[in-house]
């Protein structure tokens, strides 16, 4: 886990400053809560969202919905509730800057902070469409570790098959809430 998490300047963009209170607070708590790792991954326990921001689950799952509507750069999983933030290894590149991807140094997969961080991925439920989305990061700002990933999960390389930024289901509450005002206009 991360005990440090840059926010980029880039974040207070007129797309973010348009967002909710809500969604703004749940997108600070994305980039700085402690589940977050620096490869950007973290768990997103509703639960824990809940009592960290003293924020109801149904108005968070909404203000969630509304940062990938508005374009915001998360990926989420809702069957893995894992979320990836894709500006995480822009912002905190791991391994070496700069490095040729044709010139890879096999020496790299021993280096301990890619190795550490393949094993927080491995540490986290599987989302292969996530991990997918972190390697076409990873390539671009920090090839070391897109290697590494490539090596360690064959299937990333290959294309998406769907992206994951469509919205989240509707929740239970939200579904008990609908039937609720159904059996109330039907009476």
């Amino acid at each position: 886990m991360s005990g440090f998490s840059a926010v980029p300047p880039s974040m207070y963009d007129p797309a973010f400053t348009a967002l909710s209170e809500s969604a703004q607070r749940l997108e600070f708590y994305i980039r700085t809560c402690p589940q977050r790792n620096s490869e950007g991954l973290s768990r997103m326990r509703w639960g824990a969202v809940e009592d960290d921001l003293g924020m109801p689950r149904d108005v968070a799952r909404t203000a969630l919905n509304e940062l990938l509507r508005a374009g915001r750069p998360f990926v989420y999983d809702d069957r893995a509730e894992v979320i990836l933030d894709k500006d995480a290894l822009r912002t905190q590149p791991i391994g070496r800057k700069n490095v040729d991807p044709d010139a890879w140094d096999k020496d790299a997969k021993h280096d301990n902070r890619l190795k550490a961080a393949v094993a927080r991925i491995n540490d986290l439920p599987r989302s292969r469409e996530l991990l997918k989305h972190l390697y076409i990061v990873a390539e671009s700002y920090a090839p070391e570790f897109a290697r590494l990933l490539a090596e360690e999960f064959t299937d990333i390389t290959e294309p998406l098959s769907e992206p994951l930024l469509k919205p989240l289901s509707k929740g239970r509450v939200e579904q008990s809430r609908e039937e609720e005002s159904r059996d109330e206009r039907a009476s």
